[in-house]
This record gives structure tokens, sequence and C-alpha cells, in this order.
């Protein structure tokens, strides 16, 4: 049948044997993973050198094809008394990988697991004066279920059987791989590319007794379900607050509102996090490093916050260690394109953060001829800075216009 999904081709007088039957399963299987795989795709078809969005256009789909590997039921994990081993809440994730070997298999493929406890190596036990960082891994498995007595055949020419024990059902499952880390005063996670799918990166502590002292991050969330698979930008709280006490006193940090759930999609991943205490703002280091204003306006410093897969060092790279919060809060004078991303590579901690790691989320002012932050307001689609003794600078985001004396425009 023309255009048809892969299948099983058969003569109509050919005779079914037990691997035609077990081949129509893994193509089936197939053509489902890989229709999963599509619908996994974590980028818009934009070009952000020449600032083009082309469904269509082969230059602005370069790079674009990227399934993201993706917990489809995020699992938990918790330190055990008395020792170091830690237990892992039931989930499923979405794994891509390189075998080959197979070619009626997807490369997409599923790990699946209940609740279990996580045998510690000794490899990534805690050090006696340093930290270091341990990586929980997963990789795709499978187990065979639904053990039957059925009459094999043993000789087509004699006609002769035997019962056997088979098994009836093949399950998805999970291989897990505790990789520690080297100790260090700033630890850095370990390479886990061998090892499937980073789930959480743990803080191990020096000479601490038991895992409920170890600290967890998340490392693989959940992507945001088709059609919105390529979005990038808030879904809930994430707005920028400022202080109107700021410029009177002269207080140079910017605030992310506390107390409350944030949720945004970064490059397809749905990610969450709570910040009871304020989120306060580390600067770019990268083209964008914001420096004092200029003396006649106001400069507008943009926020972003980055992470995700594209980043994984986000809750550690030099700055310490912050298991609460899966993200940085990055300011800089770069400003964001039409989708959300900066223009520009930020920079943190003597790395680069890829672009697709960062999310465009507010813009801030200092103070003409100094550091200090402006109090913002927010109204409606409308930005107002505080009342300033010189002139303040207008910007259009969708444009990245900077220090154009007079007022406020709002984004078009």
């Amino acid at each position: 049948m023309a255009g048809s999904k892969s299948h099983l081709i058969q003569n109509a007088r050919e005779m079914v044997v037990s691997s035609d039957l077990t081949r129509i399963g893994k193509l089936a299987a197939r053509e489902q993973q890989n229709a999963e795989e599509a619908r996994a795709i974590g980028r818009d078809f934009y070009n952000p050198t020449t600032g083009v969005i082309d469904d269509f256009g082969a230059s602005a789909r370069g790079g674009a094809i990227e399934a993201i590997p993706s917990a489809l039921v995020a699992p938990s994990l918790d330190g055990q008394a008395g020792t170091f081993d830690m237990q892992i809440g039931a989930g499923e994730v979405q794994v891509i990988t390189n075998d080959t070997s197979d070619p009626d298999m997807s490369a997409f493929q599923i790990a699946r697991w209940e609740t279990q406890t996580l045998a510690w190596p000794s490899s990534a036990e805690p050090d006696s004066s340093l930290p270091r960082i341990a990586t929980i891994a997963v990789m795709p498995s499978d187990t065979q279920t639904d053990q039957v007595s059925r009459n094999i055949l043993l000789d087509p020419a004699t006609r002769s059987f035997q019962p056997q024990n088979v098994y009836k059902t093949s399950n998805p499952t999970a291989i897990f791989t505790v990789v520690g880390g080297t100790p260090a005063a700033v630890p850095f996670p370990p390479d886990v590319s061998a090892y499937g799918v980073a789930l959480f990166d743990v803080l191990i502590p020096p000479s601490v007794s038991d895992s409920t002292a170890f600290l967890i991050t998340r490392r693989c969330w959940r992507r945001i379900e088709f059609p919105g698979t390529s979005q990038h930008g808030i879904v809930k709280g994430c707005v920028p607050t400022w202080a109107f006490a700021d410029e009177a006193t002269g207080a140079p940090t910017k605030l992310i509102t506390g107390g409350a759930v944030h949720r945004f999609v970064l490059d397809g991943e749905l990610m969450t996090f709570t910040a009871y205490a304020y989120l306060t703002p580390n600067a770019d280091t990268g083209a964008g490093a914001p420096g004092s204003a200029p003396a006649g306006n106001d400069m507008p410093v943009y926020l972003y916050l980055c992470g995700g897969r594209h980043w994984p060092n986000s809750v550690n790279t030099y700055g310490g260690w912050n298991a609460a919060l899966p993200v940085r809060l990055i300011e800089s004078t770069t400003p964001p394109d039409c989708m959300g991303y900066p223009t520009a590579v930020l920079g943190f901690g003597g790395s680069s953060i890829p672009r697709d790691a960062a999310l465009y989320i507010g813009v801030g002012f200092k103070i003409a001829a100094g550091t200090l932050n402006k109090s913002l307001f927010y109204d409606g689609d409308w930005v107002r800075p505080q009342a300033s003794t010189v002139n303040i600078c207008g910007f259009k985001i969708n444009t990245g216009d900077h220090f154009t004396t007079g007022s406020v425009t709002p984004v078009s």
C-alpha cells in the first residue's frame, strides 16, 4: 500500500512464522515512537542572524531539528537516614539513543521505572574536605514478563512439538548510573554522555553522614505538550519587581517576585520553581556586561532566566550551589530578539551561556552616570520607570533601540 507507514510485507501464499509476528510489533512500535520524536522538536525555525522566521526555508531550519529528551513522568528523589543510598520515585523518560543495531527500532526510546532505592557507589561518597557533585543518569532497557507454557515446534518435518516456558510481554524499564564528580572547592557535574539522560545533580557536602544532607537539583524537565513543543516564554509569574525606594536609597539589587510559583518554557522544557526569597541577578560577563549608565541618560538592562539542558551548570557555575532554583537570573545590556532569546551570547562564571539557554523576562534601568537601579512599575503593556532628575531612555524591545532621550515607548 503506497504511502503507508512501515509494515511487514507478506505474499498471500507465504507461511507466517513467529519472527514475522515479532517484526510486525517492532515496526508498529518504531512508527509510534518516531511520531513522538517528531512531536518533540525543540525550536521554532528562526534564523537569529537574519531575524527571519521561516518554517520552510532550508537556512532557517538549520540546527532546528532537535528532539528533546524529556520526562513524561518527572521522578522525585529523597535522601535516606543512616545510608548514602537514595530513593528515586516512579518516572518515565523519553531518551534519544545512538543505538542503530536494530533498524526496526526507533532511536527515541522510553525508560520507565517504579519507586526504588539507588545504591550509592563509593566513587560518589562524601570527600573528607571538599564538596563534590554526583549526577544520576538513566538509560532505557526492557524486561520480559508473563511467562507461560506453549507448545514449541521442534522439527517441521516430523511435526514434533515440545512444551516450553516462554515470555509473552516486553516492558520498558531503566538502568540507573550514579556518576561521581571530582571533589573541588567549586565542583562541577561529571560528564554523563555515555549514560543516557541526566535526571538529577546531587551536591555532596564534605564529611556528611548520610544522604539526607545531600542537596538535589533537577536536570531533566517535562517537555511541553505538542503543539507548544517549540515554545520559549513565560507561563506564570517571572515578573521582575523593584522596591519603590531603590533610587532614593541607592539599593543596587533588582529582584524577581518571591513567595510565588514561577513557570516558564525554556526552549521546549517546562520548568517550575518557587523563590521564597528574592532572586538576585548576576551580571552578564559576556558582550553585554552592564557597567555605568552614561552621564546624559538612564541605561536599560535586560533580565534573562538562564538554564535548562543547554546550560546544565546554571545552578553551580562558579557562583555557588543553589539547589532550590534551576536557573540563574542574569542582567545584561544585550537586548532580546523577537523570540525572547538574547541577540548575543551571555556569560557568567567563566563560561558562555548559549543563546537557547536564556529567556528574556523584563527590563530595568540604571540611573544616569552610575550603576544604581531605577524602580519600575508594570502597567498593562507599559513599563514606567520611577521619575528621575535626568532624561530617561526610551526603548523598543522589538527593535532594541537604546539611549533615546524621551518617554518610554511600549512594545509594538
